[in-house]
């Protein structure tokens, strides 16, 4: 396909040895990283991208008061950082005129927008409008889910935004969803949409040799948001119970933190580890004997999310268990072990088993995510719905 795809979202990439921007670490943020497996499943599907990059940083005084505009290229493809005044809802205003100004200065055939997020939709639409060309939406969360909770005029503004973005919504092309239930909340009435919960980076295999830590015992693994809406201490007390000699390990921020140190600091058998890097989760993730992600499948909000670690769990090798969440696909739970409700019991069950049939759930998981989830899988299935939304505007636009 010959035409020219701006993708715009955060994409920020390690171009050196330092990986963070402005204290934050770049492979912490999960758009970054699931954002440039996108980007790179495009190029390798021989689509030309460039891309404008909206730099995740603290805000000011924090963070830089001005972030300028920037240009760069990194295995061929075509960086452009928005240039953007750094200050709590002033971002969004200038984002959406910069944005406006490079689209104009570029004239895409396709944009890709990365979430329902109204700086992006409105700078894009208005463009698209008078340039006839394709807008197609990823959506990695609802609206109503992405911004946490708010009181006051930050709760007005929210609902104002999200009113906003759904009569955005009417005007996109096409959509990518991680879940098929997404469409259900989407206000679009010609609604063509493909579904990627994720994207297996195979690089990931190569890339940890070396951590920070090590544990004596086998252990039980799990990083990720460290807040008590996601099960952690219901899981805690499940895992106390078993008397296992296995210890559990995690990893990451969250409204939990302050109790983890506490239960860390009465149970020599859980260990808490803060936010540590990107590569030393990975590595982690490998040398565990079980992975765990403790959500609960009755919780609303499991219908539109796909765990991003999902895949990147799988990945290690090591073996996965977590409910069959609505919005994880059948075909997951294969190679995921569903504790059905019951953890104590099932955890039990698992470290019952001899290590051989306990490895072959890691093996068979991780075969099957580099095989059908990998970039190139889902970089030619992205590919081909662009064709397809492109094919369509031209015939009736």
């Amino acid at each position: 396909m010959n035409k020219k795809v701006v993708f715009i979202g955060p994409c920020s990439i390690c171009m050196s040895n330092n990986k963070t921007i402005d204290g934050i670490l770049i492979d912490d943020i999960p758009a970054n990283l699931f954002s440039w497996k996108i980007v790179r499943g495009l190029v390798q599907s021989d689509i030309e991208i460039t891309v404008f990059n909206d730099l995740k940083t603290t805000y000011f005084p924090r963070g830089r008061f001005w972030i300028k505009e920037k240009k760069y290229k990194n295995n061929d493809i075509e960086f452009i950082d928005i240039n953007k005044l750094n200050i709590f809802l002033l971002e969004k205003i200038s984002k959406r005129c910069s944005i406006g100004r490079l689209l104009r200065k570029v004239k895409p055939d396709v944009i890709m927008v990365y979430s329902l997020h109204s700086p992006y939709l409105g700078a894009t639409l208005s463009f698209a409008k008078k340039a006839k060309c394709s807008v197609i939406s990823i959506v990695p969360d609802l609206p109503e889910f992405m911004f946490g909770r708010h009181s006051g005029i930050l709760k007005m503004l929210k609902s104002f935004d999200i009113k906003r973005i759904q009569k955005l919504e009417e005007q996109v092309d096409g959509f990518i969803f991680l879940t098929k239930q997404m469409k259900e909340r989407i206000n679009n009435r010609q609604m063509r949409y493909i579904v990627i919960e994720g994207i297996c980076d195979n690089f990931q295999i190569q890339k940890t040799q070396t951590c920070n830590y090590s544990f004596a015992h086998d252990y039980i693994f799990y990083s990720g948001s460290i807040d008590s809406c996601y099960g952690l201490p219901e899981f805690i007390d499940k895992f106390l119970s078993t008397d296992l000699n296995v210890d559990l390990v995690l990893c990451g921020m969250g409204d939990f933190e302050e109790k983890l140190h506490y239960l860390a600091s009465q149970n020599e058998k859980i260990h808490f580890l803060g936010q540590i890097s990107h590569d030393d989760a990975l590595y982690l993730q490998k040398k565990a004997s079980l992975l765990i992600n403790p959500r609960n499948m009755n919780d609303e909000f499991t219908k539109f999310s796909f765990p991003s670690k999902t895949i990147e769990y799988l990945l290690s090798g090591t073996p996965l268990m977590m409910e069959r969440l609505p919005g994880v696909p059948d075909e997951y739970f294969k190679y995921i072990i569903d504790p059905k409700g019951d953890w104590s019991s099932s955890l039990k069950w698992f470290f019952s088993l001899d290590k051989d049939k306990r490895e072959d759930f890691g093996r068979k998981g991780k075969e099957y995510v580099m095989q059908q989830k990998s970039i190139d899988a889902q970089g030619r299935k992205m590919a081909n719905f662009i064709e397809e939304i492109v094919c369509y505007n031209d015939n009736t636009k």
